[in-house]
Order: C-alpha cells, then sequence, then structure tokens
C-alpha cells in the first residue's frame, strides 16, 4: 500500500466482479489499482490484461499464493465465498466479499475468526444499502413523522425466466441467495438491527428449465413482543403485473410509498388532530369519520442528483452510488481510523434469517454435476462434440480403405 493506493485482486469477473467491481475500481484509481485478476474463461482474462493491465490467473488459489496485492475482492460464485475468503485472509490480505457472504452462520462465524486471527480486515459488500431513496426512507421513519411503524411491505421481483448458474441449489442459488441479501439487509435495518426477528418463510421452485433453486420467496420478520414492524419481503420471478411501489410503510401516524425514483408520505399531527370521545354504539347508526390535517412530502431522484452528481437509483443497470460509498468507506478503514459502515453483525443476522428460511423450506434437489463451473464445463461440452464428431467420420474412411487394398494384396500373393 503506497501513497494511500491499495492494490486490488479480483476473483471473478461476472456479473458482479466486472460490472460492479471492476467498473468501480478503474475510475478509482486515486485510492485503488487493479493489480490481478482471477477467473476461469480466457476471454475474461484477456479482457483484464488489456483493460486493467493487472496479472492474470486461471484459477483463484494460485492468484492469493502469488500474493503482492493487499485488498482480495471475492466475487467468485457464492459456494466459493467461504474458503476464499478464508485463504485470503490467511495470506495477508483485506477481503471485501459479495453477497451472500456464506452459507450458514458456521461458515459465517470461521471467515470472522479467521480476520480476528489475522489481524485483517472483512468487510461486506452490501451495496444496496447506502442507496439514497433508502437512506431518505430512514430518515423519514426516524423522525417520528409516522409514528410507531406497524407493517412494511417490500417487493422485489418481476416476471423473468432463468438458466443460468445461480438456479440450482448446490451453487447456493435461488430467490433468497440471489436478491435476497438486498431486502433482507434494508429490512433488518428497517427491524432494527438490535432486535432479533422471529421468521416465516414460503419458498416455491418452478424453474421451466429444470433448475431446483425457488424462484418465488415470501419471507415474514415479526417480534413476538410487537415492539418491531411486521415485514413482509416477497422476492418472485413470477409478478407479470406490478404488485405497486417497492415500499409501503404504514404507521399509526400515517405512511410512506415508492422506491428507487420517488418516494411520498403522508401524516398527522395527533396533537392538532380533533379530539374524539369513545362511542358506546354507534351514533345515528353511522360509522366514526373525521377530517385529519393531512401533511405531505415527497422526494425524488432528481431532486437527488441536482444535490450530488454521484446519485443513483436502484435498477439493474445503474447503482453506483452504493459501491462508492463502500468503496470510500474502507479506503478510510484502511488507511486511516475509519469504522465499517455496514458491520459484520449486522450481515451475520442476515445469514441466520437464510438459514432459518431454507430449514423452514426443504425442496427436492434435482441432479446437476456441472456444480459452479458450469459456465465453463458447459461452453468446453458444446466444443467437445463437434471435434469427436469429425475424428469419427475421418476414422472409419481410413479403415474401409485399409480394408479394400488388404484383401487385394493377400489375393495377389495367392496367385
Amino acid at each position: 500500500m503506497e501513497n494511500g493506493i491499495i492494490r486490488v485482486a479480483i476473483g471473478g469477473q461476472g456479473r458482479s466482479g466486472y460490472s460492479i467491481h471492476a467498473r468501480h475500481l478503474e475510475k478509482d484509481y486515486g485510492r485503488y489499482q487493479i493489480v490481478a485478476v482471477a477467473d476461469q474463461i480466457p476471454e475474461r482474462r484477456k479482457d483484464a490484461r488489456n483493460q486493467f493491465g493487472a496479472r492474470t490467473y486461471k484459477d483463484w488459489t494460485t492468484m492469493i499464493e502469488a500474493g503482492e496485492f493487499d485488498l482480495f475482492v471475492n466475487a467468485l460464485p457464492s459456494p466459493l465465498h467461504t474458503p476464499a475468503t478464508i485463504a485470503a485472509l490467511n495470506a495477508g490480505a483485506h477481503v471485501l466479499c459479495e453477497k451472500p457472504m456464506a452459507k450458514n452462520l458456521q461458515e459465517f462465524d470461521r471467515m470472522v475468526a479467521a480476520a480476528k486471527r489475522n489481524n485483517r480486515v472483512l468487510a461486506p459488500f452490501q451495496n444496496n444499502r447506502p442507496q439514497p431513496f433508502f437512506e431518505k426512507m430512514c430518515e423519514v421513519i426516524d423522525s417520528g413523522v409516522l409514528g410507531k411503524i406497524v407493517y412494511i411491505r417490500s417487493v422485489w421481483g418481476g416476471f423473468a425466466r432463468r438458466w443460468d448458474w445461480q438456479t440450482w441449489q448446490e451453487n447456493l442459488g435461488g430467490s433468497l441467495y440471489n436478491t435476497g441479501p438486498h431486502g433482507l439487509d434494508q429490512s433488518l435495518r428497517l427491524f432494527g438491527f438490535n432486535r432479533t426477528p422471529k421468521v416465516f418463510c414460503r419458498m416455491d421452485s418452478n424453474n421451466a428449465f429444470g433448475a431446483d433453486a425457488e424462484d418465488h420467496c415470501t419471507v415474514t420478520l415479526y417480534d413476538s413482543k410487537r415492539e418491531a414492524p411486521q415485514i413482509d419481503i416477497i422476492i418472485s420471478a413470477y409478478m407479470a403485473y406490478s404488485q405497486g411501489d417497492m415500499y409501503n410503510v404504514c404507521g399509526t401516524y400515517g405512511g410512506l410509498s415508492g422506491g428507487a425514483t420517488e418516494l411520498k408520505w403522508r401524516y398527522f399531527n395527533p396533537k392538532k388532530a380533533p379530539k374524539q370521545k369513545m362511542w358506546n354504539w354507534s351514533v345515528d347508526r353511522k360509522y366514526t369519520s373525521e377530517t385529519l390535517p393531512w401533511k405531505e412530502g415527497r422526494w425524488t431522484l432528481e431532486d437527488e442528483k441536482a444535490k450530488s452528481k454521484d446519485a443513483v437509483g436502484y435498477t439493474l443497470r445503474s447503482f453506483s452510488s452504493g459501491p462508492e460509498r463502500i468503496y470510500a468507506n474502507l479506503h478510510e478503514v484502511l488507511t486511516g481510523d475509519g469504522k465499517l459502515e455496514i458491520t459484520l453483525p449486522e450481515v451475520r443476522k442476515q445469514i441466520a434469517v437464510i438459514a432459518e428460511c431454507h430449514r423452514q423450506n426443504k425442496l427436492p434437489r434435482r441432479d446437476k454435476t456441472a456444480g459452479v463451473e458450469a459456465e465453463v464445463m458447459e461452453a468446453a461440452a458444446k466444443k467437445a462434440p463437434a471435434k469427436s464428431k469429425a475424428a469419427a467420420k475421418k476414422a472409419p474412411a481410413k479403415s474401409k480403405a485399409a480394408a479394400k487394398k488388404a484383401p487385394a494384396k493377400a489375393k495377389g500373393k495367392k496367385k
């Protein structure tokens, strides 16, 4: 680490390793430098050499053994998050690990123990918590204007068919491991990290291409003492129609609704509300009715952009403010006296919820031999038959020609 520039080695150059981490780090050259990349796919290694001037490796183990970097960004397939993280920590590197950080609490605790044992920083990558809309939503809720929050609904879904490696249970695939860490992280923040929620979950798997991980999942977080809101998180690939806003917050003085690009909320001050006397019976056979002094608030992403050029909402194509905040915070931690804004104990609660959801839903497993190397093995399998067929066509031609010549020689000898 020279002149405050952190040397980075990235494990994996897929959707996250390249599209999120490498793209950000390439621009963040005043704080970070990509010096090494590991990926099984040759084309990706070539891209890394050409684009970043980085050393490249076919496998992450060789890259970690080679060393000469300060930070390991673990964007490998999910089953490799624990072993690769521990290996990097044992090698003396700090680690930023993608979600889901681990399969269960046992694996997570092993990672944390390795960080403590080696006196290294282990940082979670939860890029949706620093989103502008979510921070504004928390600001409104924390202000108390909505009163006691009774219920929150969080929707993460649409209609989409998938046929990639993240649709298999053995790859830690499925809605909850893939998208769940985003919704759960935000929901646990709203529930209160100082509380441990009760969990109810239902999962279902209906993948059109035969994969076995869940593609529809509902999770309910609740507090048996009713001191925290009930929160329903819906993660589904079967929402052909919109289920409304991404968030709907219900409080005793009002509510909030919205998502990444716009929030709106309305509330009243109970001290300025009409005074009412409880009825023993209905008066004039009518229902109770009143006019409340509502106030309304609104936030838009466009307003936020006017204040900060880096602010963006969460979409599949544009969510750079999350990585920007996380990497800025991590740089402060590694080069100064900063503290992680997203902590390991907070993420541990998320892992506990995910584990409990899977405990409640034992989905049947289907045979899948490709494992985490599905993409590479399938590509190799497509090439292999072409070669073997070509070889098979040539081989019979030679043997037939040889067979025709052999009898002729034999007959000639007899004559």
